[in-house]
């Protein structure tokens, strides 16, 4: 987040909503509703194929922000899939988790959006 991280002290308060809280940040600063995408440089000799592995500290760079500015009603339903790439970028060939990511989060997109 550009404008710093916010946490809830323990539960959220009875009445939360996220969307009336988005919407709340959308009248605000345009930093308070803005995402950059960080990435951290890895090397060669980085592995892949295992994510409980942490990394040593790398350099990183931001590659672009999101930016959000409107909250959209009754959104049509999308998926989040880590495995969708642009070209250009590759996936780990030994990173089996990530691989059967793609069959868990379609197996919650059919479960969120099946109707009866």
């Amino acid at each position: 987040p550009v404008g710093g991280e916010a946490f809830l002290d323990g539960p959220a308060p009875d009445g939360f909503d996220l969307a009336t809280e988005l919407a709340g940040r959308l009248d605000g600063p345009p930093e308070d509703s803005a995402f950059d995408l960080v990435i951290h440089l890895g090397e060669a000799s980085d592995p892949t194929g295992d994510p409980t592995v942490v990394w040593p500290a790398r350099p990183t760079v931001v590659a672009g922000r999101l930016e959000l500015d409107e909250l959209v009603p009754d959104p049509e339903p999308v998926i989040f899939d880590p495995t969708n790439v642009v070209p250009g970028v590759a996936l780990p060939d030994d990173d089996e988790i990530l691989q059967l990511r793609r069959a868990a989060y379609g197996l919650s997109y059919a479960t969120r959006t099946s109707v009866g």
